[in-house]
């Protein structure tokens, strides 16, 4: 037989943000929760693990270390409750000027890069611009409203979102670590500090 326990807890945002943020800042963001059934490495430690790798770099590059604040976000999974919250309850006294999410970034074969909006389009653009000079196997794709970029375009901010299509292992006990590409994750990566770079030019 199978032996189960439920227990409610309280699910927390991580946020981190230089002192001396920039009015213009960039937020970026990814869920780290995971569902019940799914161990999560790909949905979604893949994209945290982008969001962590693009605060170590920037934080090494003095240019744009005033320009991005990070946000992991808690319950996603259960209708984007961190995100909303803490859309509804902007940390910084100020919205950010666009709002980047990483969502299964390590599995796939085309780096899908959407706006969330109209707001979004042209920045859509300006990351497919870089993916492209990197080789990238990207495309254009409509997120729709089912993740963390979500509340924020609801604000009528800019908003992207990268996910690696497809993974067949989606939402399953199959989502294990050895499955994910690093090199997946780290191109997002890559194209979204290019991005990043000449929005904070």
């Amino acid at each position: 037989g199978v032996s189960t326990e439920t227990q409610t807890h309280t699910s927390q945002n991580v946020i981190a943000r230089p002192a001396d943020l920039a009015a213009d800042y960039i937020l970026v963001g990814a869920h780290y929760d995971s569902v019940p059934i799914g161990p999560g490495a790909n949905d979604n430690a893949s994209g945290s693990a982008a969001v962590i790798e693009l605060a170590r770099v920037i934080n090494s590059r003095p240019a744009l270390r005033r320009s991005v604040a990070f946000a992991l976000f808690g319950a996603e999974e259960l209708g984007l409750i961190g995100s909303s919250y803490m859309a509804g309850h902007l940390p910084f006294d100020r919205p950010p000027v666009a709002m980047l999410n990483f969502d299964m970034v390590g599995v796939g074969t085309t780096l899908s890069i959407g706006p969330g909006s109209a707001a979004g389009r042209s920045l859509a653009e300006l990351a497919l611009r870089k993916a492209a000079a990197l080789g990238a196997p990207a495309s254009q794709f409509d997120p729709g409203r089912g993740s963390d970029h979500a509340p924020f375009a609801g604000l009528g901010l800019p908003t992207l979102m990268f996910y690696w299509q497809l993974d067949e292992n989606y939402h399953t006990p199959a989502d294990q670590a050895e499955r994910v590409d690093p090199e997946k994750v780290l191109l997002a990566v890559r194209v979204a500090l290019d991005t990043i770079t000449e929005l904070s030019a």
